[in-house]
C-alpha cells in the first residue's frame, strides 16, 4: 500500500521507524504474480505444471472475491485524503466490508496452501519458500528507493516529516508488538512448508486477524498524513496512488 510505504519512509527519515515499520516493508509482491514468478522458476514436471496451473487460477478467482469491497476501501481512503481528514462514520463500514471479505477468504487460501505443498516435493517446497524470502528482501529494498523518490515528489518539508513521525509514534505504538508477532508467524510458516507435516490450518498466522491488522494501520496513517499533508501534495498523492492501482507502474 502507497500510503502505508510513504508514512513508514517519513518515519525512517526522522528516525522513528517502528516494528510495524520494519514488518510491514517486508511484504512481498501482489500474491498472484508473486506466486507465478516464484512457481516458474521450480524445476517441475508436465503433470505439476498442469496441477499447479490450475491452483494459481483458483487462487486468482479467491482473491477476486475481495475485489469489489477493496475497491471500495480503497475509494473512500483516496476520499479521505483529499478531504484532508478521516470520517470514521464513512472509513468504518468499508473498512470492515473489506476485513469481512479477507476473512471469508481465509479458509479457502489454507485450503489452496495445503494443495500446493501436496503438489511439490520437499526440494521444491524449500526453493519456493528461499524464493519468497530473497525476493521480499529485493522489493523490500527497491520499495525504499521508490519511498525517498515519492517524498522527493510530494516535496514534503522538515517540519512536516517531524509532524508525521511524532503521530505515527503516539498513534501506532499500540500495534508494534502485532507487527512484530505477524513477521515472527510468517517466518515460521515458511518454514513449516518445508516439513512434510505441514498444515495451513494449524499455522499461527492463519489464527491471526490479519486483515483487521492492516487495514486498521492503513486508516490509522492516511488519519495522520491527510491533515498533514498541503492540498497540492495530496493531489499528487492521490495521483501516484491513482496510476499505482491502474497499472501505471512506480512513480517517477
Amino acid at each position: 500500500m502507497i500510503l502505508l510505504s510513504l508514512a513508514m519512509a517519513l518515519a525512517a527519515c526522522n528516525g522513528a521507524a517502528s516494528s510495524a515499520a520494519d514488518a510491514t516493508s517486508d511484504q512481498p509482491p501482489p500474491p498472484e504474480q508473486s506466486a507465478r514468478d516464484a512457481l516458474e522458476a521450480l524445476s517441475t514436471t508436465p503433470e505439476q505444471d498442469d496441477q499447479l496451473l490450475a491452483l494459481v487460477g483458483k487462487f486468482a478467482i479467491v482473491l477476486s472475491k475481495s475485489g469489489k469491497a477493496r475497491r471500495a476501501f480503497t475509494d473512500e481512503l483516496l476520499k479521505s485524503l483529499m478531504r484532508g481528514r478521516v470520517e470514521a462514520a464513512v472509513v468504518d463500514p468499508v473498512r470492515t466490508n473489506f476485513e469481512d471479505a479477507i476473512r471469508d477468504a481465509t479458509p479457502e487460501v489454507l485450503t489452496l496452501l495445503n494443495k500446493l505443498h501436496e503438489i511439490l516435493t520437499p526440494e521444491q517446497r524449500a526453493k519456493l519458500v528461499d524464493s519468497f524470502a530473497a525476493r521480499a528482501e529485493n522489493a523490500k529494498a527497491k520499495r525504499k528507493a521508490h519511498n525517498r523518490q515519492m517524498i522527493d515528489a510530494l516535496d514534503i518539508g522538515l517540519l512536516q516529516k517531524i509532524s508525521i513521525a511524532k503521530a505515527m509514534r503516539d498513534k501506532l505504538g499500540d500495534l508494534r508488538p502485532a507487527f512484530a508477532k505477524m513477521k515472527m508467524d510468517a517466518q515460521a510458516a515458511g518454514k513449516a512448508f518445508k516439513e512434510d507435516t505441514f498444515d495451513a490450518t494449524e499455522l499461527a498466522i492463519a489464527k491471526t486477524d490479519l486483515g483487521k491488522l492492516y487495514l486498521e494501520s492503513i486508516v490509522i496513517l492516511v488519519g495522520v498524513l491527510a491533515p498533514e499533508l498541503e492540498h497540492e501534495q495530496r493531489v499528487k498523492l492521490a495521483g501516484i496512488i491513482k496510476h499505482r492501482l491502474t497499472g501505471g507502474g512506480r512513480h517517477h
